[in-house]
């Protein structure tokens, strides 16, 4: 009889302890996936701060569009040379294929003369995601007029 009874014993210990082992694995698990998800929700950037960032190099980069006396070498972001605003010229100054994918088009608006000016990277397939608004100065040859820069971003399909 008391072999009976410590066999119940041992065999229901067994038993508690293997469905213990079981949950407090299950509970680990959870916490390891929940702790990954939420250092991965912590660690990213948001796509449109990103891209404004991105799209910064359009205003400020004497190799994008930003002017540069040349004679003193200064560069004035935001004061974009309407010589340089070409198809070209975008496609130098940023590579798609180098930066996750991002995709631009500009949309250069003469606020002075009402004249618009449209370029884009060569990966650009007429969906935007976000629109950035950027006041500007346009310097022509001769001239320098108030504009508005219009950056429409997008991301690959």
């Amino acid at each position: 009889m008391m072999k009976k009874k410590a066999a119940i014993a041992i065999e229901s210990k067994t038993l508690y302890w293997g469905i213990s082992s079981i949950i407090l694995a299950l509970l680990a698990l959870s916490l390891v996936i929940t702790a990954m998800n939420f250092r991965a929700h912590i660690l990213s950037t948001p796509e449109k701060l990103e891209s404004s960032i991105l799209s910064s190099r359009f205003l400020t980069s004497p190799q994008c569009f930003a002017y540069q006396d040349s004679v003193t070498q200064r560069i004035y972001p935001r004061l974009i040379d309407l010589n340089r605003f070409t198809d070209k010229t975008i496609n130098n100054c940023y590579l798609s294929n180098t930066t996750k994918g991002y995709n631009f088009q500009l949309l250069l608006r003469n606020l002075e003369t009402n004249q618009e000016q449209t370029i884009q990277t060569s990966e650009w397939y007429n969906v935007p995601a976000y629109t950035i608004t950027e006041p500007v100065l346009i310097k022509n040859e001769k001239t320098t007029n108030k504009g508005l820069l219009l950056i429409y971003t997008q991301r690959p399909i």
